[in-house]
Protein backbone atom coordinates (compact mmCIF):
# COMPACT_ATOMS: atom_id res chain seq x y z
CA UNK A 1 0.00 0.00 0.00
CA UNK A 2 1.43 3.40 -1.21
CA UNK A 3 1.44 6.22 1.15
CA UNK A 4 -0.85 9.02 0.82
CA UNK A 5 2.65 11.33 0.32
CA UNK A 6 3.36 9.08 -2.49
CA UNK A 7 0.06 9.48 -4.12
CA UNK A 8 -0.45 13.01 -3.61
CA UNK A 9 3.34 13.53 -5.82
CA UNK A 10 2.56 11.27 -8.53
CA UNK A 11 -0.85 13.49 -8.96
CA UNK A 12 0.93 16.80 -8.96
CA UNK A 13 3.43 15.41 -11.64
CA UNK A 14 0.48 14.58 -13.56
CA UNK A 15 -1.40 17.88 -13.25
CA UNK A 16 2.30 19.36 -14.22
CA UNK A 17 2.39 17.49 -16.92
CA UNK A 18 -0.73 18.07 -18.24
CA UNK A 19 -0.75 21.98 -17.54
CA UNK A 20 2.96 22.54 -18.81
CA UNK A 21 1.63 20.46 -22.36
CA UNK A 22 -1.75 23.31 -22.25
CA UNK A 23 0.95 26.07 -22.03
CA UNK A 24 2.60 24.86 -25.24
CA UNK A 25 2.87 27.74 -27.80
CA UNK A 26 0.77 27.05 -31.08
CA UNK A 27 2.42 26.44 -34.35
CA UNK A 28 3.33 29.80 -36.12
CA UNK A 29 0.21 29.18 -38.22
CA UNK A 30 -1.82 28.57 -34.89
CA UNK A 31 -4.78 26.83 -36.06
CA UNK A 32 -4.90 27.84 -39.88
CA UNK A 33 -5.14 24.76 -42.34
CA UNK A 34 -5.45 24.96 -46.24
CA UNK A 35 -7.16 21.59 -47.54
CA UNK A 36 -7.49 20.39 -51.46
CA UNK A 37 -5.08 23.20 -53.13
CA UNK A 38 -4.16 22.81 -56.77
CA UNK A 39 -2.87 25.25 -59.96
CA UNK A 40 -4.88 24.79 -62.75
CA UNK A 41 -2.33 23.74 -65.27
CA UNK A 42 -2.25 25.64 -69.07
CA UNK A 43 -0.70 25.48 -72.31
CA UNK A 44 3.43 26.54 -72.10
CA UNK A 45 2.47 29.48 -74.18
CA UNK A 46 -0.08 31.00 -71.43
CA UNK A 47 1.53 33.80 -68.76
CA UNK A 48 -0.89 33.22 -66.13
CA UNK A 49 -3.30 30.56 -64.10
CA UNK A 50 -5.36 29.98 -61.60
CA UNK A 51 -4.97 28.62 -57.80
CA UNK A 52 -7.57 27.31 -55.83
CA UNK A 53 -7.66 25.52 -52.13
CA UNK A 54 -10.05 26.02 -48.75
CA UNK A 55 -8.64 28.14 -46.31
CA UNK A 56 -9.55 27.02 -42.89
CA UNK A 57 -9.51 29.09 -39.93
CA UNK A 58 -9.21 27.05 -36.73
CA UNK A 59 -6.86 29.86 -34.79
CA UNK A 60 -10.31 31.48 -32.46
CA UNK A 61 -10.11 34.99 -34.33
CA UNK A 62 -10.44 36.63 -37.69
CA UNK A 63 -8.03 36.09 -40.26
CA UNK A 64 -6.61 38.67 -42.47
CA UNK A 65 -5.41 37.38 -45.90
CA UNK A 66 -3.17 40.28 -47.01
CA UNK A 67 -0.60 38.61 -49.80
CA UNK A 68 0.47 35.41 -51.27
CA UNK A 69 3.78 34.59 -53.44
CA UNK A 70 4.42 31.72 -54.97
CA UNK A 71 7.90 30.04 -55.96
CA UNK A 72 9.08 30.31 -59.28
CA UNK A 73 6.14 33.01 -59.92
CA UNK A 74 6.64 36.35 -61.12
CA UNK A 75 3.87 37.82 -59.45
CA UNK A 76 0.66 36.38 -57.09
CA UNK A 77 -2.83 37.67 -56.57
CA UNK A 78 -5.98 37.66 -54.83
CA UNK A 79 -8.70 37.68 -57.23
CA UNK A 80 -12.52 37.14 -56.91
CA UNK A 81 -14.74 36.73 -60.10
CA UNK A 82 -18.27 37.92 -60.20
CA UNK A 83 -21.16 37.89 -61.86
CA UNK A 84 -22.44 41.46 -62.86
CA UNK A 85 -24.85 42.39 -65.68
CA UNK A 86 -24.72 39.15 -67.23
CA UNK A 87 -20.63 39.46 -67.80
CA UNK A 88 -18.15 37.25 -66.04
CA UNK A 89 -15.50 40.17 -64.22
CA UNK A 90 -12.25 39.39 -62.75
CA UNK A 91 -11.22 41.51 -60.18
CA UNK A 92 -7.90 42.07 -57.67
CA UNK A 93 -8.43 41.58 -53.73
CA UNK A 94 -6.12 43.85 -51.26
CA UNK A 95 -7.23 41.35 -48.58
CA UNK A 96 -9.60 38.91 -47.70
CA UNK A 97 -11.20 37.92 -44.04
CA UNK A 98 -12.08 34.88 -42.64
CA UNK A 99 -13.98 34.98 -39.87
CA UNK A 100 -12.90 33.25 -36.38
CA UNK A 101 -13.75 29.17 -37.02
CA UNK A 102 -15.00 29.29 -40.73
CA UNK A 103 -13.32 28.49 -43.80
CA UNK A 104 -13.20 30.51 -47.35
CA UNK A 105 -12.86 28.50 -50.17
CA UNK A 106 -10.86 29.40 -53.18
CA UNK A 107 -12.19 27.94 -56.23
CA UNK A 108 -12.97 27.89 -60.20
CA UNK A 109 -15.78 30.79 -60.99
CA UNK A 110 -14.80 32.86 -57.34
CA UNK A 111 -12.28 34.14 -54.99
CA UNK A 112 -8.80 32.81 -56.35
CA UNK A 113 -5.52 33.25 -57.03
CA UNK A 114 -3.89 34.35 -60.06
CA UNK A 115 -0.55 33.39 -60.53
CA UNK A 116 1.47 35.22 -63.34
CA UNK A 117 5.32 34.03 -65.06
CA UNK A 118 6.79 33.57 -68.07
CA UNK A 119 7.04 30.01 -68.04
CA UNK A 120 4.29 28.88 -65.72
CA UNK A 121 4.82 25.08 -64.00
CA UNK A 122 3.44 21.92 -65.43
CA UNK A 123 0.87 19.43 -65.26
CA UNK A 124 2.48 16.98 -62.72
CA UNK A 125 4.86 19.35 -60.55
CA UNK A 126 4.25 21.90 -57.59
CA UNK A 127 4.58 24.84 -56.11
CA UNK A 128 5.45 26.17 -52.79
CA UNK A 129 2.93 28.61 -51.96
CA UNK A 130 2.92 31.36 -49.28
CA UNK A 131 0.13 33.04 -47.76
CA UNK A 132 0.60 36.32 -45.92
CA UNK A 133 -1.79 37.22 -42.82
CA UNK A 134 -1.99 40.80 -41.17
CA UNK A 135 -1.00 39.62 -38.03
CA UNK A 136 2.33 38.62 -39.49
CA UNK A 137 1.64 34.98 -39.58
CA UNK A 138 2.98 32.98 -42.86
CA UNK A 139 1.27 29.36 -44.12
CA UNK A 140 3.11 27.76 -46.76
CA UNK A 141 1.90 24.93 -48.32
CA UNK A 142 2.50 22.72 -51.59
CA UNK A 143 0.08 22.82 -54.45
CA UNK A 144 0.24 20.22 -57.19
CA UNK A 145 -0.36 21.17 -60.89
CA UNK A 146 -2.91 19.61 -62.59
CA UNK A 147 -5.44 19.90 -65.35
CA UNK A 148 -8.73 20.98 -63.82
CA UNK A 149 -10.96 17.51 -64.29
CA UNK A 150 -7.83 15.60 -62.94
Amino acid sequence: MRSPAVLLAALAVLAGTGMLAACQPDSPTGGIAVQDPWIRAVPPSASATAGYFVLENGSGEDLVLEAVTAAGIRRAEIHETTMADGVMRMRRLDSVTIPAGETAAFAPGGRHLMLFADALPAAGSAVTVELAFADGRVLAFEAPVRRGAD
